[in-house]
């Protein structure tokens, strides 16, 4: 009777293994962009940089963007915007200097946001 318990104890401790390896290996691809095709437009670079997104009230809110092309940004942002919002965006680019865009927010995860550009104005420093 003992041996069967034994027996059984460890059939159930590998389909566990197995079941935590799955569920891992599925989060790896889901994180890892495996399952997403990159859609984007634009090549996008690796840029860290402080933004400001100034909305049609005025609201001023102080972010960090994450990525950047020539038609837009993601940005964390602590802000209630939505999508489809108009905002300005502030920011100095590494080559440009001084930027100012106007775009609108086309992505929301929390407060990941992606914003397109649909006009820039260059600032000179």
């Amino acid at each position: 009777m003992a041996q069967v318990v034994e027996t059984e104890k460890l059939r159930m401790t590998a389909r566990l293994r197995q079941a935590v390896a799955d569920g891992l290996a599925g989060l790896r691809e889901l994180f890892n962009g495996a399952a997403q095709p990159n859609r984007r437009r634009e090549q996008h670079t690796s840029f860290t940089g402080s933004v400001i997104v100034l909305t049609a009230s005025g609201t001023q809110y102080h972010g960090i963007c994450r990525d950047l092309s020539a038609g837009g940004m993601g940005a964390l942002v602590s802000a209630p915007l939505e999508i489809g919002q108009q905002v300005r965006i502030s920011y100095k680019h590494p080559a440009l200097g001084k930027q100012m865009a106007f775009a609108t927010v086309k992505q929301r995860h929390g407060y990941r946001y992606g914003f397109a550009f649909t006009d820039t104005i260059h600032k000179h420093a």
